[in-house]
C-alpha cells in the first residue's frame, strides 16, 4: 500500500508538473526565460556518472509590477541538443530571454509561432570579464563600469511599471549603451571586436519587461 501511494503520488505531481510547463510554453506576450545546467547522473552500466541537463522556462513578472506571481519549471532532459528547447517550449510564442547558446536560435520561427530572443547582461558581462582578464583591456574595463551602471539603474527601477522603466532604459540606459568608448579606437583590434559583438546583441531597451 505504501508503496502504490508513493507511486500515486509521483505520478500526480508529474502531471501536474506537466499542466505548469504546458500553461508557461502557450503563454502569449509575455516574456519567459530559459536555461539549462549540467546534472550528474548515475549510470550503473558504465559504474560512474554521465552529463545530463536540467532545463528550465520561469516568468516573473516582478521587475515590472505585473501581476502574475513567478513560477520556474524543471525538466530533465539526456543531452541539450537543440530538440530539446524545441520539445520543452513547444508552442511557445513571446519573448524568450536567454543567453547565447545556438540551440535557441531556432526557435525564432516556432512551428509559425514567432519567438522573439531577449540576451542576459550576466552572460554578456562574462565575456567582457574574460578579455579583461586576458589582455588588460582598458576597452573591456570600460565595458565591466558601463555594465555596473546599467546595473544600477536597474536596481532603481526594479518593480515600477512597464512604462515608466521604458522612458528611463531610452534616456539613462541608452546613453550609457551607445556612447562612444573613452578607449575606442578607429580601427578596432581583436579585443574591442568581440566587445563590441557582445555588446551589440544583448540590446534590450525596446521591452520594458525585460529583466537585464
Amino acid at each position: 500500500m505504501h508503496a502504490l501511494l508513493k507511486t500515486v503520488t509521483a505520478v500526480t505531481c508529474y502531471q501536474r508538473l506537466r499542466c505548469i510547463a504546458k500553461g508557461l510554453r502557450e503563454i502569449s506576450d509575455v516574456v519567459s526565460s530559459a536555461h539549462e545546467t549540467p546534472l550528474p547522473v548515475l549510470d550503473p552500466r558504465r559504474g560512474r556518472t554521465k552529463v545530463c541537463q536540467v532545463w528550465a522556462i520561469a516568468s516573473d513578472d516582478r521587475p515590472w509590477g505585473g501581476p502574475a506571481p513567478p513560477a520556474v519549471v524543471y525538466m530533465f532532459a539526456e543531452d541539450r541538443k537543440a530538440i530539446r528547447a524545441k520539445q520543452l517550449l513547444g508552442d511557445y510564442h513571446g519573448i524568450l530571454q536567454v543567453d547565447g547558446y545556438a540551440a535557441y536560435k531556432g526557435l525564432i520561427k516556432n512551428g509559425g509561432h514567432l519567438v522573439q530572443l531577449g540576451f542576459c547582461f550576466a552572460h554578456a558581462r562574462r565575456k567582457f570579464w574574460d578579455v579583461h582578464v586576458a589582455t588588460k583591456s582598458p576597452i573591456a574595463a570600460e565595458a565591466l563600469q558601463r555594465i555596473a551602471m546599467f546595473y544600477a539603474i536597474e536596481d532603481r527601477i526594479r518593480g515600477l511599471p512597464a512604462a515608466n522603466r521604458a522612458a528611463v532604459r531610452q534616456t539613462d540606459t541608452r546613453r550609457q549603451q551607445y556612447g562612444r568608448t573613452q578607449h575606442q579606437a578607429d580601427r578596432p583590434g581583436k579585443e574591442e571586436l568581440l566587445v563590441r559583438r557582445q555588446w551589440g546583441r544583448r540590446r534590450n531597451l525596446g521591452h520594458p519587461r525585460i529583466a537585464h
